[in-house]
C-alpha cells in the first residue's frame, strides 16, 4: 500500500463543498475532494452531480445555470483528489429575498468494480444562496405647503408615489404605510 493510493483493501470518501453565497449575476464555484486518490484501477473516477431547486429555480424564473462541460458530472483523473465545476447565476432586475440551491452528488465511478466497492459519498450535498444585487427606491412627491380650510378645518393632500423598479418579486407591488 502506498500513501493515499486505493488498492486491494483501501478506500475513498466523496465530498462536495462550494460556495456558500454567491451576488446574484456570478458563478458559484464547486470542488469534488477524495481523502485519497485513486490510482490503479485502469480509469478516471466520474462523480455525477444534479441541481436540486430550493427557493432558486431553474425552470421558471432562471435563476441559475450549468456552466462545467458535462452538466451531469465531473472527472477527478486518477491519481488527482479533486475537480471542480461551477453554475452561472442569472442577474434580472428583479427585487426579490435571496435564493438558495442544492448541488447533491448522486454517484461515483470508475468502472472498476472492486474499486467503486471501496468508494462512498461522506459530504452528499452543498447548498449556495443567491443574493439579489436589486433595489427599488420609492419616492413621495407632494405639495410644499397646504392650506386649511377655514370654516371646517379640513384639507384635501395629493401625493404622488414613484417606484423606480417595477420588477417586485412577490405580489409586485408596494405598499407604503402613511
Amino acid at each position: 500500500n502506498g500513501d493515499g493510493t486505493i488498492y486491494r483493501n483501501d478506500s475513498t470518501e466523496v465530498s462536495i463543498s462550494g460556495d456558500a453565497t454567491v451576488t446574484e449575476g456570478a458563478a458559484a464555484a464547486y470542488t469534488v475532494t477524495l481523502t485519497n486518490p485513486i490510482e490503479g484501477a485502469g480509469a478516471d473516477l466520474t462523480v455525477d452531480y444534479q441541481a436540486t431547486d430550493g427557493s432558486a429555480i431553474v425552470a421558471s424564473d432562471l435563476d441559475f445555470s450549468v456552466t462545467s462541460a458535462n452538466p451531469d458530472s465531473v472527472t477527478v483523473s486518477e491519481g488527482d483528489t479533486t475537480a471542480g465545476f461551477s453554475y452561472t447565476t442569472y442577474a434580472d432586475s428583479y427585487v426579490e429575498a435571496a435564493e438558495d440551491y442544492k448541488v447533491v452528488l448522486t454517484g461515483a465511478a470508475t468502472g472498476n468494480s472492486e474499486v467503486d466497492s471501496r468508494i462512498t459519498i461522506s459530504t452528499p450535498d452543498a447548498t449556495t444562496i443567491i443574493d439579489d444585487n436589486d433595489t427599488a427606491v420609492v419616492s413621495l412627491s407632494g405639495p410644499a405647503t397646504v392650506t386649511e380650510d377655514p370654516v371646517t378645518g379640513n384639507m384635501l393632500l395629493n401625493f404622488t408615489i414613484t417606484v423606480d423598479n417595477t420588477h417586485v418579486m412577490g405580489t409586485g407591488q408596494v405598499t407604503v404605510d402613511y
